[in-house]
């Protein structure tokens, strides 16, 4: 082996270094903002559960209870849970409770639905008139759930439709 093989084995050229560590940049950059959109979407759809699972728990308690304490709509203050079915007929909603949800603070209300965002709330007949609302139609925060269900209000079929969003 001659001195100048010797001298030129194990060299490094400058500019393939230099192509070499752009392209491991830029890789690293590539997988760092694909890991970035990864964890943002994951955080969204967790969010997204969140609400939807609130919604449906709050939804269960207005048509599925008669809230905490049964007769709640006589002292609207002291309720501690909200639910507007009659005692022990899931589904058949009271007027009197619903007159009185209606009536409560907003604030109460989303505290009482367990909601950590808004809400809103309405009841519609068969022919699509609203009879009873509550809360802020109004959608904040860019996610909203729509959870629908069917009743009974005074032997006729109604539509209970709450909105939460935040």
């Amino acid at each position: 082996m001659s001195l100048r093989e010797k001298r030129l084995r194990g060299q490094a050229y400058s500019i393939d270094f230099a192509a070499a560590v752009l392209v491991f940049v830029l890789a690293f950059a590539f997988f760092l903002s694909f890991w970035q959109n990864s964890i943002l979407s994951a955080n969204a759809a967790i969010g997204r559960n969140r609400l939807g699972q609130a919604a449906l728990a709050a939804s269960d308690a207005l048509v599925l209870t008669s809230g905490y304490p049964e007769n709640w709509e006589a002292n609207a203050s002291a309720a501690q849970s909200i639910g507007l079915a009659y005692p022990g007929l899931p589904h058949s909603l009271s007027a009197a409770k619903l007159s009185n949800f209606t009536g409560i603070d907003y604030e109460k209300n989303r505290a009482l639905l367990g909601l950590e965002g808004g809400f809103y709330f309405y009841v519609e007949s068969a022919d699509g008139g609203r009879i009873y609302e509550a809360g802020n139609s109004t959608v904040s925060g860019g996610r909203a759930v729509s959870i629908a269900r069917i009743a009974v209000l005074d032997g006729k079929k109604v539509r209970l439709r709450l909105v939460a969003h935040g």
